[in-house]
């Protein structure tokens, strides 16, 4: 005898939105990157970006270019020191700051207002990447 009151259409057709919902629910969790550990390394290496960054004298031409080079040397540092370690967060962040850091090299002979919006932006960008790193938990 047959059970006329299930539909076996209806019953598969749920099984397969929810199988459908968990794959893309895992599927976007292995996007999400995890903070990574607290390190004193990492730490130092953003407050000496912040530093050079804060330090740049927009007044000149080569001033402004000495300034650069600093603060791309302790960018490359820390880009360097996170890819060997493996702090995913970290190496993200310092992608947008060479963005930024990328519209000044570029440009021959910057005026002073472009290099001070620069260098604004610059000080906010490697200043919460610097709160961000030192108030990560420890191991």
């Amino acid at each position: 005898m047959l059970n006329r009151g299930v539909n076996y259409e209806d019953t598969t057709m749920k099984q397969l939105t929810i199988l459908i919902a968990m794959v893309i629910g895992i599927s976007s969790c292995a996007n999400f990157t995890m903070p990574s550990n607290y390190d004193p390394n990492e730490s130092k290496g953003m407050i000496d970006v912040l530093q050079d960054v804060r330090a740049l004298d927009c007044r000149t031409d080569a001033s402004q270019q000495a300034g650069i080079k600093e603060i791309q040397e302790s960018v490359e540092w820390m880009r360097l020191y996170t890819d060997i370690k493996g702090s995913e967060d970290v190496f993200v962040s310092l992608g947008a700051i060479d963005h930024t850091l990328t519209g000044m090299i570029v440009r021959d002979n910057m005026s002073i207002g472009y290099c001070k919006l620069k260098k604004k932006n610059l000080t906010l960008q490697v200043s919460d990447t610097a709160q961000a790193v030192m108030k990560r938990y420890g191991e």
